[in-house]
């Protein structure tokens, strides 16, 4: 959001940033940058010559953070963000269109000049509670890109006493035709955070005095021929009145009054026609413009979708704002929707009427695609497809598209017009093998067509079986089987099984794949059989494939013995360990190897049933290892078990 710091009488840039101290905070506002990289702001304090981070913002995406902040203009707000109700978040989405929108843009901009907690909402104002600094507060202001920073300014703000607003001076009051125009000097203050002016009215000169531009006005820009700032109270029956008026800055804060005026109101003069209304469409907006020769006199604009029902006044919104300008910008018109409008002017007296004109935005907003598209295909090839219906108001129909084969080409449109119904029926004929794809497209009032729903796929369900995979390769190394078989073309082709079964069980579905290749490992020995089958979309399954068999002996076989130790003892090294976990144990080959020596020796062939063995072949003063192996009557074997000997010192 560009702010727009208007109004000061100054013909100069603005600060990139403002700020102001009141006492006991510092109130920071700055010019938001226009960009959907941009994640949010960081203040920093100047800490003994170090930045010391003290508050991060960024702009509110979620509808409940949105309206505890902005408060009863959160409706307001969302509206002209672009939002589809008041209960829509400020998506990532809105803000792009918003800002890629010029026109939308600005306008949106100028709003959150006026309302500081606006400002806040989109991130760019902070309130920094000053009460424990003194002297000069030095901050700066950096912009965020993910964790990426720019500074934007640095800037310090004198705490040696509170900042204060200079009211408006030497106002005047001059009456006439049921109005008030009041008139002071031209705001002459460098504070360029004055954006704006609240004017004040009472019937007593003790009050209350009510506020009459309620929304706050923003200063129109000023030339050099004009010396007073200027506001004009209509719609004033005859008598007394008593005005003052005040200065309003960004931060939501107000001037002192200005002082109080009186003014006495007489009868009005006679109302000038108002003539040539016209209405044409720009940028999406519909442009209302007429002329009349008094220039202050006030103009109503009416609206109603119903040349001969209700109308609706739709500006000004409340009787309490001025709207004297030639032309009206609706904003809320809505595309394709034939609106009927005219213009009133009156004073206390006399009341004119224009003849009504009607006007409509050509619709140029395609409706979103539909959604829950679902659809079926008996064996005798009827198709119905139904789908949800749209939730757009102006939805003349449906159109829906075939095309043929997983490829989604030859498009054919089946509907020589709209459908005014959410569902679709046609047949395929009994002999219709291929496969088909469905799209289903929503269309307007003004043939705008939407994007294409998500495809659905659909074909006419057969019991013919695939063709039976032919197993062409076969491959076990180590404990890993590789498997392949010829590939299936056929266009119902989904998916494989693997059957497998161990020794002499039976075969059962090991694993589905969509490829035509096994990779498989194996974790105990023993005979496995492998076969394989094809399925189609219709569940149908092929014979199973020719089987082939493999013996898998792994290298260790057996579980190894556990708890090894080996002990010194006078007449040799004394070893012994816990039995393998293994069945069917035969016995254990005991190995030995010198330290130092690579040669492995076999020194028993242990088959006693003790877990025991004295090795008498040696001196318990070298150091050596031992390996002890169980194994069976087939001479499957396990893993050794090493342990280790090592003397002990003399």
């Amino acid at each position: 959001m560009s702010i727009v710091w208007a109004g000061s009488g100054l013909a100069q840039e603005p600060p990139k940033v403002l700020s102001f101290f009141d006492g006991s905070a510092v109130h920071v506002r700055w010019q938001g940058i226009p960009s959907k990289d941009i994640t949010g702001y960081r203040i920093y304090r100047d800490d003994n010559g170090k930045w010391k981070k003290v508050q991060d913002t960024k702009r509110l995406v979620n509808n409940g953070q949105i309206k505890k902040t902005v408060g009863a203009k959160s409706d307001l707000f969302l509206k002209l963000a672009g939002a589809r109700s008041a209960e829509s978040d400020f998506t990532d989405k809105l803000y792009e269109e918003l800002i890629a929108n010029e026109e939308a843009y600005q306008f949106f901009g100028a709003l959150t000049v006026l309302n500081v907690e606006m400002a806040e909402a989109m991130g760019e104002y902070v309130k920094l509670d000053a009460k424990s600094f003194s002297g000069t507060l030095k901050l700066k202001l950096v912009y965020l890109t993910g964790r990426d920073e720019t500074e934007i300014a640095v800037f310090s703000v004198p705490l040696a006493s509170s900042q204060t607003i200079s009211p408006p001076a030497n106002t005047t009051a001059t009456a006439q035709n049921g109005s008030v125009t009041l008139r002071w000097d031209a705001y002459s203050s460098n504070d360029p955070s004055i954006v704006g002016f609240y004017v004040y009215r009472s019937p007593r000169l003790l009050g209350p005095f009510n506020r009459v531009n309620s929304t706050g006005i923003v200063f129109e820009a000023i030339g050099e021929e004009n010396e007073d700032d200027v506001y004009v109270d209509d719609y004033l029956n005859n008598g007394t009145y008593y005005y003052y008026v005040t200065y309003y800055s960004v931060f939501g804060l107000e001037s002192e009054p200005s002082e109080v005026i009186k003014v006495t109101l007489t009868e009005d003069s006679e109302l000038d026609p108002v003539i040539n209304l016209q209405a044409s469409g720009e940028l999406g907006v519909t442009h209302l413009t007429w002329d009349s020769t008094i220039n202050k006199q006030a103009f109503e604009v009416a609206r109603s979708t119903d040349r001969f029902g209700d109308y609706t006044t739709v500006y000004p919104p409340s009787s309490r704002l001025e709207f004297n300008d030639f032309s009206y910008y609706d904003r809320t018109a809505e595309e394709g929707q034939l609106y009927y409008y005219f213009v009133r002017t009156f004073n206390t007296r006399d009341t004119f009427t224009t003849d009504t004109i009607s006007f409509m935005l050509a619709d140029n907003t395609p409706p979103n695609p539909p959604t829950g598209v679902k659809g079926t295909v008996s064996k005798e090839g009827a198709v119905s497809i139904t789908w949800n219906k749209n939730p757009e108001s102006d939805i003349l129909g449906y159109e829906i598209e075939r095309f043929t084969g997983d490829s989604g080409t030859n498009n054919f449109l089946l509907t020589s017009k709209p459908l005014a119904i959410t569902s679709f029926s046609e047949n395929l004929g009994r002999k219709s093998q291929s496969a088909y794809r469905y799209v289903v497209y929503a269309i307007d009032n003004s043939y705008n067509r939407s994007k294409g729903s998500e495809p659905i796929r659909l074909r006419r369900p057969d019991d013919i079986p695939p063709r039976t995979p032919g197993i062409t390769y076969v491959m076990l190394t180590d404990s890993v089987v590789r498997l392949r078989w010829t590939p299936n073309l056929e266009d119902d082709f989904k998916e494989y099984s693997v059957f497998r079964k161990t020794g002499n069980g039976a075969l059962i579905k090991h694993k589905t794949l969509s490829t035509n290749s096994l990779t498989d490992t194996l974790s105990q020995a023993g005979d496995y059989t492998y076969s394989v089958s094809s399925s189609d979309f219709d569940n149908n399954e092929s014979a199973k494939s020719e089987s082939h068999t493999l013996s898998y002996v792994p290298e260790f076989s057996l579980i190894s013995p556990t708890n090894g130790q080996a002990i010194d003892s006078s007449g040799g090294i004394f070893i012994r360990w816990t039995a393998s976990k293994s069945a069917n144990v035969s016995g254990y080959l005991i190995e030995r190897k010198k330290k130092g020596s690579d040669l492995v020796q076999l020194v028993k062939e242990h088959t006693s049933g003790e877990m025991i063995y004295l090795d008498q072949h040696v001196k318990s003063s070298g150091s050596y290892t031992y390996f002890v192996t169980a194994y069976d009557k087939k001479w499957n074997v396990s893993a050794p078990l090493v342990i280790e000997y090592t003397p002990k010192s003399r």
